[in-house]
C-alpha cells in the first residue's frame, strides 16, 4: 500500500483551518485515516489543525497501514478578505471574474451584487464562485455594481462588507 499525503497550509495568523488530504493505493479498502493520538476518522480529509509536523496513518480493513509525515505551515498575515475595485469580463483571462479573495477560516458566506438601480444582479454563497458580468444570459453593461459580503470569520464574529466595483468592458 502507498500514501501520498498533500496540506493546505493555514491562511492567516489567527485562524486554525490547516487541512491534510490523504490517499492510498493498494490494500484492501475501505481505509481508515488517523494522525495517531489526535484523530481517527473515515474521511481522508483531516480538517482545522494548527501549524505543526503531523504522522499522518492509512489504515485498510485488514488492518495493514502506511504511514507519511506531511507539515502543515502558518501563513503570517492579517487574516481579512479583499474584494476588487474592478474587473473586465472580457476573455483575456486577466480579471475576467470578479471574487473574493479570502485570508481567513471563514464561514456561512454570502455575496450580492447590485447594479445601480438596486436590481439584484448576482448573489452566491460559495466564496470560490464570482461574478462572470453577466446578467441572466446577457453580458451586464460597463458600470458601476454594488456589493455586499457577510460572512462568519474566524472568531465566529458576523462580519460585513459593502463597496462598489467598476465592471470595464
Amino acid at each position: 500500500m502507498l500514501v501520498n499525503l498533500v496540506s493546505i497550509n493555514i491562511r492567516c495568523s489567527e485562524s486554525k483551518d490547516g487541512q491534510i488530504i490523504m490517499s492510498a493505493s493498494g490494500g484492501k479498502p475501505p481505509y481508515t485515516y488517523s494522525i495517531p493520538g489526535y484523530i481517527v476518522q473515515s474521511d481522508s480529509v483531516i480538517k482545522h489543525l494548527e501549524a505543526a509536523k503531523y504522522n499522518c496513518r492509512i489504515t485498510d480493513s485488514k488492518g495493514d497501514y502506511v504511514e507519511g509525515i506531511i507539515t502543515v505551515k502558518k501563513e503570517w498575515r492579517y487574516c481579512s478578505i479583499f474584494v476588487p475595485s474592478a474587473f473586465s469580463p472580457n476573455g483575456d483571462g486577466l480579471n475576467d471574474i470578479f471574487r473574493v479573495k479570502i485570508q481567513d477560516d471563514i464561514s456561512q458566506f454570502h455575496m450580492l451584487i447590485y447594479d445601480r438601480w438596486g436590481h439584484l444582479v448576482f448573489e452566491s454563497h460559495d466564496p470560490t464562485k464570482g461574478w462572470d458580468g453577466t446578467h441572466g444570459s446577457l453580458q451586464a453593461p460597463a458600470n458601476t455594481y454594488l456589493w455586499t459580503v457577510t460572512y462568519l470569520d474566524n472568531k465566529k464574529q458576523d462580519t460585513k462588507q459593502q463597496g462598489v466595483l467598476t465592471l470595464v468592458r
